[in-house]
C-alpha cells in the first residue's frame, strides 16, 4: 500500500471512499450491473470483500444492503448529472474521493465542453493521481475538462481557490455532494451553502444525499442526519434552495429494482437562489 493510500485508509472518512469504491467495483462485475465503474477497483486498492463486510458490520447492516445503497445512490446521481450536463456546463464535485464521473460518463448530448472541478483534501487528490497514473492512457469523456483542487471544505479558503482555478461565478453550476454532508455538523453545512450561493449564478442546482439518525447511532463519524421530509424542506429552504425535489431513498431503490436499507433517507435536487 502506497503512502498516499495509507493516509486515505487511515482517515475514518477517507476510508469510506475506499469501501464505496469497492462496492461499485463489485457491482461492475455483476451480469446486470446498474453501473460500470472500471476505475473503482483501482481506487479501492486493497479494500476487498472482507473489508467491506467488516465495514457493513460496523454500520449494523449487511454487505448486500451496504453495497446496494452505494450503487443505487451512485446510479441515481449519474443519471441526474447526465441530465443536468445537457444545459449546465460547469460542475463542481465536493469531496470527490473516488468519483471518476468525468472519465466514465458519456455526456454525448452536450455539444460544448463541460468543465468539472473536483475538490478534496490533498492526500485524497494525491492518491487519485496515483490511480490515474495506473490507469494510463486515460482521457476524460468527450468535451470534458477537469480541474482537481486540493482544499479543506471546512476552511473558508476553498471558495477563493475554486475561483482562482477558473471557476466562473456568472455561469450556472451543478454542485454535487455525494456522501458528504453526513460527516459535517449542521453549522458547517449551513456555512458551505452560504458560500456556494455567493458564487452560484441563476439556474444553478445542487444535489446531495441524506442519512437517517439510525446510521448515526451505528457509526460515530456521522454528524448530520434528517429523517423527516418536511424538516428537510424547511432547513434547505432556509439555506436558499428552491424547487426542492426530495426523493425518498426507498423510492430510488424501487426505481432501479433493488432493495435498499433504511440507513439513507433522501436524495435532494434543488435550484439555488443567489445571495
Amino acid at each position: 500500500m502506497s503512502s498516499s493510500s495509507e493516509k486515505v485508509n487511515d482517515d475514518p472518512i477517507g476510508r469510506t471512499s475506499l469501501t464505496s469504491a469497492a462496492a461499485r467495483a463489485s457491482e461492475s462485475n455483476r451480469s446486470n450491473p446498474l453501473l460500470q465503474d472500471l476505475f473503482a477497483r483501482v481506487y479501492a486498492g486493497q479494500i476487498g470483500p472482507e473489508s467491506v463486510e467488516s465495514f457493513s458490520h460496523m454500520e449494523q447492516t449487511t454487505v448486500e444492503l451496504f453495497t446496494t445503497d452505494i450503487v443505487v445512490r451512485a446510479r441515481y446521481l449519474d443519471d441526474l448529472l447526465t441530465k443536468m450536463a445537457v444545459t449546465i456546463k460547469q460542475i463542481v464535485i465536493l469531496a470527490c474521493g473516488g468519483d471518476f464521473r468525468p472519465y466514465r460518463l458519456s455526456l454525448t448530448n452536450s455539444s460544448s465542453a463541460t468543465n468539472f472541478y473536483l475538490l478534496d483534501v490533498p492526500q485524497v487528490l494525491a492518491y487519485r493521481q496515483q490511480c490515474l497514473e495506473r490507469l494510463q492512457p486515460l482521457t476524460p469523456t468527450a468535451n470534458c475538462k477537469i480541474v482537481e483542487i486540493a482544499c479543506d471544505l471546512t476552511n473558508d479558503k476553498w471558495l477563493s481557490k475554486l475561483v482562482e482555478h477558473g471557476f466562473h461565478s456568472d455561469q450556472p453550476t451543478f454542485w454535487l455532494a455525494e456522501g458528504f454532508f453526513q460527516y459535517l455538523v449542521e453549522k458547517d453545512v449551513r456555512r458551505i451553502f452560504d458560500q456556494i450561493r455567493q458564487v452560484s449564478a441563476k439556474d444553478s442546482h445542487i444535489a446531495f444525499d441524506l442519512v437517517s439518525s439510525r446510521r448515526q447511532k451505528a457509526l460515530t463519524i456521522i454528524r448530520f442526519t434528517l429523517d423527516d421530509e418536511q424538516e428537510v424542506r424547511r432547513i434547505f429552504t432556509e439555506l436558499g434552495c428552491v424547487e426542492i425535489e426530495c426523493t425518498p431513498f426507498q423510492q430510488v431503490g424501487t426505481m432501479y429494482g433493488r432493495s435498499v436499507s433504511r440507513d439513507r433517507t433522501f436524495i435532494v435536487n434543488a435550484k439555488l437562489s443567489h445571495l
